[in-house]
C-alpha cells in the first residue's frame, strides 16, 4: 500500500497554508521543510501537528551551495516547542559541515556524495 512505501510528505512552509492543512488530513507522516530565512512565526502553529522537520541549510533550487550554519539555530527554537519531532538537515552537508551538526540530527547529502571520488570513505564522514 501507499502508506507502507511512503516515508513522509515534505511540504515547504512557504506554500499556501491551506495546502499544508490539506496534507495534514492524510493519514501519512508529514515533514515541514523550513528555509534558512523563514521566521518561526510562519510555521510555529504546525510544529505540534507534523512528525518531522527538514531544516534547509541552503536555499532550495540548485545543488552545491555553501552550508548556512546559522540555519541550525532553528533546531533549538523548534525543540522548545516540540522536542519529539524527528529532525533532518539538508543542504551543503559535506565532510566538513557535518561537524557543525549535532549527532542527534539526521542529514541529507546530495552533491557531496554525487561528486565524490571516494564514495565509501566520504559516506563514512557523514555517519555519526
Amino acid at each position: 500500500s501507499l502508506r507502507e512505501n511512503l516515508k513522509a510528505i515534505y511540504v515547504h512552509v512557504e506554500i499556501d497554508k491551506q495546502e499544508i492543512e490539506k496534507c495534514l488530513e492524510f493519514d501519512l507522516p508529514i515533514a515541514l521543510a523550513i528555509n534558512p530565512d523563514t521566521k518561526l512565526e510562519a510555521y510555529e502553529k504546525y510544529l505540534t501537528l507534523v512528525d518531522k522537520v527538514l531544516i534547509m541549510t541552503v536555499y532550495p533550487g540548485f545543488s552545491g551551495q555553501k552550508f548556512i550554519s546559522s540555519a541550525l539555530d532553528k533546531v533549538n527554537e523548534i525543540k522548545a516547542i516540540n522536542p519529539k519531532l524527528e529532525f533532518w538537515i539538508d543542504g551543503g552537508v559535506n565532510g566538513s559541515s557535518v561537524n557543525e551538526i549535532s549527532s542527534d540530527l539526521n542529514v541529507v547529502s546530495a552533491s557531496f556524495l554525487q561528486n565524490s571520488s571516494y564514495f565509501e570513505s566520504d559516506i563514512l564522514k557523514l555517519k555519526k
